[in-house]
């Protein structure tokens, strides 16, 4: 008879890296690392793409390496800022098609499939790393945010095939590994609270130390410093933010129209901040005190102003980008957590740890498990069910304060595109903010968390900003423009023809190409934004500016930015087949930039004469040449 080989082997290194905008990427991979912790597997490192140091430790060695690559998709199939450099270096020629032999590499990705290049990211590092010679241990997974489920659609069901194979790769008795850890049984703290003068000055001299063997501080670091040394409280939660405060926020819709929306200015007059057109402005907002003191109270957490320090008790934990060393609970709750989102599934397996009511522990389990994804759906997705809310649903369950860090994630920056050119406001920056409002299955009423809150700032106060590249990069002054921006998506589109007005004016020789900008909503009298801009380029003598407008409701048959661009085929065709346009989209993901794109399509068809076939091609070469660009949310 022929035995199954059974000799001993050692533990694999696993390597989990990440990419994300939004933290849905982050709380993934934590979530194969936790498998992994249960499979016994302890030679394991979680990082975001960019941190981790892949020049040595993947491409340096030679030895067996596996790696779960998790990447999100954003925008029109965007890299997250934080895989920038090591994409980069991924596609460097010097490599060959054996640099990366030794390596054994499975990826899950995010995306949405309402966009054109769903999951785009994933598929690419995907491609890339078979071209460098690695072998894809596990089939790849999706995630599709179009999913009733979001990312628990698919992830489960990959999940337990990785488990399946690692397993069948890795068994535990070959390892000497004892049975698999009971998925409902705790995963430790990551995280340990220190408290006491004699500790934090021992924790404020490690990190001293720490930050000494750094390279020296740069200009920008210098000028952080000092900024928070006046503002101790001021959150800094990236290396990059500076404080500006808010100029005008001025609501431009009527008060008895269905969306608040606002035009908003911020003075950025002291902070160095220099915009480009097609930057969007990221907004660190803060948490309510009514909120934060409910919380802390809910949690007994008595002494919410004293000094404490995190201390990662897991060397894969996240780091926390605190700007100081010590700080206070009702700090973290205010600055840094995420108190107002809505919980991820981990929040509830945790909490079941903490209750020794049968009831409230039974209910727990049971919406994390398999058989309780449509409820926990109900309960939680589709209510926005808050932080606060989930604990008050089951009081008897209090988290000891060192898995509160587990439980909440940190606060995610919040995107805006930017509305205007610095060209023509030095010392400002502006966005519009559609104040976001719905109402529940259960009939509960939900505002966006961030954009209520900016809703509520006065004049004068002050925000923590930052500025980010966008999707879209303007075209050269003398290419023509054909802009299509419905709603809140003509934001970007005004920072551009701002940039070329202010051309226009500093020099009237300046070739400018023409502008056209497509703009729709709902009525004109009520959400016609930024009508007076419009109204105003249009008189500007020698400045080649045309608005078309599409206002849905104001006639019986409803019209869409998408009839408009039909009407003026003949004009767009030439323009981009002939003058060398740029076409941009921009706005809500909802039906418009699929409908946008079918209007091209019959372009393509009606004026080039070209088949379906073809025209699509033609759309897709337009996009592979940035002739095609979009920026939809």
């Amino acid at each position: 008879p022929i035995h199954k080989m059974t000799s001993a082997i050692s533990d694999p290194r696993i390597l989990i890296l990440y990419a994300t905008q939004t933290g849905i990427s982050q709380q993934v991979a934590q979530k194969i690392y936790r498998l992994l912790y249960r499979l016994h597997f302890h030679n394991v490192s979680l990082s975001t793409m960019d941190d981790f140091n892949f020049r040595e430790d993947l491409f340096g060695k030679n030895d067996d390496l596996y790696c779960i690559f998790v990447c999100s998709t954003t925008g029109q199939g965007n890299n997250p800022s934080n895989m920038q450099t090591f994409w980069k270096y991924l596609l460097q020629k010097r490599h060959s098609s054996h640099s990366l032999s030794h390596v054994n590499f499975s990826v899950f990705g995010l995306g949405d499939s309402a966009y054109q290049k769903y999951n785009f990211v994933a598929k690419k590092v995907q491609r890339r790393l078979l071209q460098l010679g690695a072998t894809e241990f596990f089939e790849r997974g999706f995630a599709d945010d179009q999913h009733p489920h979001g990312v628990e659609g698919s992830l489960p069901q990959w999940a337990a095939g990785l488990r399946e194979k690692l397993l069948e790769l890795f068994p535990l008795e070959r390892r000497g590994a004892p049975q698999e850890i009971d998925a409902n049984e705790a995963h430790p703290a990551q995280y340990e609270i220190v408290r006491g003068e004699e500790n934090l000055l021992d924790e404020q001299q490690e990190q001293f130390v720490s930050d000494a063997r750094k390279s020296p501080l740069t200009d920008h670091s210098k000028q952080l410093n000092s900024r928070l040394q006046q503002n101790p409280t001021a959150p800094a939660v990236y290396e990059t933010y500076v404080k500006g405060s808010v100029k005008v926020t001025e609501r431009v819709t009527p008060e008895d129209h269905w969306q608040d929306v606002r035009h908003m200015s911020f003075d950025i007059g002291n902070t160095g901040l220099k915009y480009s057109p097609g930057d969007v402005l990221a907004i660190h907002m803060e948490n309510s005190k009514t909120l934060v003191d409910r919380l802390l109270k809910r949690l007994n957490i008595q002494s919410s102003d004293e000094p404490i320090a995190i201390r990662k008790r897991d060397p894969n934990a996240p780091t926390f980008p605190f700007h100081k060393v010590t700080l206070s609970w009702r700090e973290i709750f205010t600055h840094y957590l995420d108190i107002a989102g809505t919980p991820p599934r981990y929040f509830f397996e945790l909490l079941a740890h903490f209750t020794e009511d049968e009831r409230e522990k039974e209910r727990l389990e049971y919406l994390v498990s398999g058989e309780g994804t449509d409820d926990f759906y109900r309960y939680n997705e589709r209510e926005k069910r808050s932080f606060l809310e989930a604990f008050d649903d089951f009081p008897n369950a209090t988290p000891t304060e060192e898995y509160i860090l587990d439980m909440i994630p940190l606060m995610q920056p919040r995107y805006f595109s930017i509305a205007s050119a610095q060209e023509l406001h030095p010392t400002e920056v502006h966005i519009v903010v559609a104040v976001i409002k719905f109402t529940t299955p259960f009939e509960r009423t939900r505002y966006g968390n961030c954009t209520s809150w900016m809703r509520d700032l006065p004049v004068g106060a002050s925000v923590s900003l930052c500025i980010s590249k966008g999707t879209m990069q303007m075209a050269p002054l003398h290419r023509p423009m054909i802009m299509i921006g419905p709603g809140t998506g003509v934001a970007p589109f005004r920072s551009f023809i701002q940039y070329r007005y202010a051309a226009h004016q500093k020099d009237k020789s300046t070739p400018i190409g023409d502008i056209a900008l497509f703009f729709g909503n709902r009525n004109k009298d009520k959400d016609f934004l930024y009508e007076h801009d419009w109204n105003t380029l249009s008189n500007v003598e020698e400045f080649p500016f045309r608005l078309m407008t599409a206002f849905s409701r104001d006639q019986d048959q409803k019209i869409y930015v998408q009839h408009r661009i039909l009407e003026h085929a003949e004009l767009i065709w030439k323009w981009i087949t002939f003058e060398n346009a740029i076409f941009y989209v921009a706005g809500n993901t909802a039906n418009m930039p699929q409908g946008v794109r079918n209007m091209m399509l019959q372009i393509a068809q009606k004026q080039g004469g070209k088949t379906y076939e073809e025209a699509q091609e033609w759309v897709q070469r337009l996009e592979r040449a940035k002739k095609y660009q979009q920026e939809t949310w």
